[in-house]
């Protein structure tokens, strides 16, 4: 019995230790995921997300999330089931922390990226990555820019 209590406060101490002592994150900005009310990957691109972000979540119906998409000048071809804003950026669909980062480092004056579709091995997206992930620069206009990074 002590033998069971002494590993019980030793388990407990180890665990409270490893929370007082954890070294915090680096929180890289604050990000604005509006998703639609059903979707499930969204929920783990979000977790993604907030490794290095403060994540505001925004659940959407349909219509809305359509309007939005038109607010923000996403071009078709691009969209995804979440949008996320950071930095007055758009980020369109499973993009990898890569390329959001790059986005940010290079004071780029395009309006966002997007990747089409829902590559399997993308943040959020189960799978093994099968193919290079293929992000395009959004301008402006809304109009899909060049390629902007393929990783």
């Amino acid at each position: 019995m002590n033998k069971k209590i002494i590993f019980t406060g030793i388990l407990v101490i180890s665990i409270f230790g490893l929370f007082l002592f954890r070294s915090p994150r680096e929180v890289k900005g604050e990000m604005t995921v509006y998703v639609g009310s059903d979707c499930g990957c969204c929920e783990i691109y979000v977790g993604i997300m907030r490794r290095s972000y403060d994540v505001d979540v925004e659940v959407l119906n349909l219509s809305e999330m359509e309007e939005l998409k038109r607010r923000k000048k996403i071009p078709d071809d691009l969209y995804s089931c979440h949008t996320s804003v950071i930095d007055d950026y758009v980020i369109e669909g499973h993009i990898p922390m890569e390329a959001i980062e790059k986005l940010r480092d290079s004071k780029s004056d395009l309006m966002g990226i997007g990747m089409a579709d829902m590559p399997q091995g993308s943040p959020g997206m189960p799978g093994i990555k099968r193919a290079p992930f293929r992000i395009y620069g959004i301008n402006e206009a809304g109009e899909v820019n060049n390629l902007f990074l393929e990783l």
